[in-house]
């Protein structure tokens, strides 16, 4: 499907443009990474899993704080982002 040339014209080529123009954007379910229904990845859950252990991991062992001075803004776009990028200072808990 992510190749289909009835979908995406020109599907080979990389073109980030294709996705800004709001009234020509592709049906939903068009690009399906990982799929949905009977035939998703079978390592979609196992991905995910993986990435909730692993942060949970990451938050027991370490302190993630803001560097001092560091001015926190929000731009608000799809989801909301911190401007500018956030600056973490991270050390070990106890």
């Amino acid at each position: 499907m992510q190749r289909n040339p009835d979908i995406w014209p020109d599907p080979e080529s990389f073109n980030p443009e294709r996705f800004t123009d709001p009234d020509n954007l592709p049906k939903p379910y068009t690009f399906l990474p990982f799929s949905l229904g009977r035939r998703n990845c079978i390592g979609n859950k196992f991905a995910q899993i993986a990435m909730r252990v692993i942060l949970a991991g990451l938050l027991r062992d370490l302190k993630f704080s803001p560097v001092e001075n560091y001015e926190f803004r929000r731009t608000l776009r799809i989801t909301m982002r911190p401007k500018p990028p956030m600056l973490l200072k991270i050390s070990k808990v106890g």
